[in-house]
C-alpha cells in the first residue's frame, strides 16, 4: 500500500510524474478515438497491438519539448501542447466518418470543405472555379 501511495505522490509532485500522465492520458485518448470514430481496418492481433502503441513514441517526443524548460514553463508548455493536438485529434475525429469524402485523404476532404462553405457563402454568378 505504501508503494501504491509512493507512486500516486510521484505522479502529483514531479515534472516526471506529470509527463507520465500526460502521455498515458493522450494514449487513451487516442487509442479510444481509433477504436469508435476511424475505421483503420485492423484486423489482426498484432494489428491491434500497432494500433495500442501508436500514439505512445510521438508524444513522448511532442512532450518531451516541455521537460526541456525549467520551472513552471515545463507544466504550462506540456499542456498547451497537450491541449492543441488533443483538440487537433478531436477535429480530425468528427471530420471522419460517414460523409461521401471520408475516404479521401486530409487535404481532399478540408477541399471539399472549403468547396462547400464557398459554395454557400457567394452566389453561384459571382464565384470564381479556383479549387
Amino acid at each position: 500500500m505504501q508503494k501504491i501511495k509512493a507512486f500516486g505522490t510521484w505522479l502529483r509532485t514531479s515534472k516526471n510524474g506529470f509527463f507520465t500522465l500526460a502521455v498515458f492520458g493522450y494514449w487513451l485518448k487516442c487509442y479510444l478515438i481509433y477504436l469508435t470514430k476511424f475505421t483503420l481496418g485492423a484486423t489482426g492481433p498484432m494489428q491491434g497491438f500497432l494500433l495500442l502503441i501508436n500514439p505512445i513514441p510521438s508524444w513522448m517526443l511532442i512532450l518531451g519539448l516541455g521537460m526541456l524548460m525549467k520551472g513552471r514553463k515545463s507544466y504550462w508548455t506540456m499542456l498547451v501542447l497537450d491541449f492543441l493536438l488533443a483538440t487537433w485529434l478531436f477535429a480530425t475525429s468528427f471530420t471522419t466518418g460517414n460523409s461521401p469524402t471520408s475516404s479521401l485523404s486530409p487535404c481532399c476532404r478540408i477541399r471539399a470543405a472549403l468547396r462547400r462553405i464557398w459554395a454557400k457563402a457567394l452566389p453561384a454568378s459571382s464565384r470564381a472555379a479556383t479549387f
